[in-house]
């Protein structure tokens, strides 16, 4: 049940993540169609209600914990790419590219993703669905499933990436093979210091 919850509000707060650094929209076509209507007010009641079960099953936890470590993975990874750089021109040019990224995902934060998520609860799942949820969550049962819900996660995703460790010959092997086609099925292109080949000389009339 906690899967079937959890997935759709990550996937939601997800696309909320992204869109909060995306480029700004380009301005409204005059022949654009007309906006879609304002989506019906939740009610205090209810969303009371989701967040109640958000609490319980630590889900804004883990999407704190997400937006943390996305932060720190990106973070390192241009980190490493902007110290690639060896004049001082690159080295300021890294660390400009540095200090804009850092400043995109310090943008990113829970309070904002969370009136989507919210939304989605909301439209997906009744009163009736969110209160029997909060009754599994608040039982002892549902608390034990929320404790050992982690190592559960760590395990599956210790079996499913024992399989694709598996493949993973396979797939290089493939790329390589593709790579070395796709080169040998190029047409030379020419360079332009190579000078264009003459035509051929047009057949002397005969007499």
């Amino acid at each position: 049940m906690r899967r079937l919850a959890v997935l759709p509000m990550l996937a939601v707060c997800a696309a909320t993540l992204s869109a909060q650094t995306a480029a700004p929209a380009a301005p409204p076509s005059l022949n654009a169609p007309a906006a879609a209507p304002a989506p019906a007010p939740i009610s205090p009641e209810k969303e009371a209600k989701i967040e109640k079960l958000i609490s319980l099953m630590t889900t804004d936890a883990q999407i704190k914990n997400m937006i943390t470590q996305t932060q720190q993975q990106l973070h390192t990874q241009v980190s490493q790419r902007a110290a690639a750089g060896t004049t001082d021109e690159q080295k300021k040019i890294g660390a400009d590219y540095l200090a804009k990224v850092d400043a995109a995902t310090a943008t990113l934060n829970w309070e904002k993703a969370k009136p989507a998520v919210i939304r989605a609860y909301a439209e997906e799942f009744s009163d009736a669905d969110l209160d029997a949820y909060i009754a599994f969550f608040s039982s002892p049962a549902g608390k034990d499933f929320i404790a050992k819900s982690p190592a559960v996660g760590n395990k599956v995703g210790d079996a499913a990436r024992a399989q694709f460790r598996e493949i993973a010959p396979s797939l290089q092997a493939a790329t390589r093979e593709f790579n070395e086609k796709m080169k040998a099925a190029t047409p030379p292109t020419l360079s332009p210091l190579d000078p264009p080949h003459a035509p051929a000389a047009a057949p002397a009339p005969q007499k």
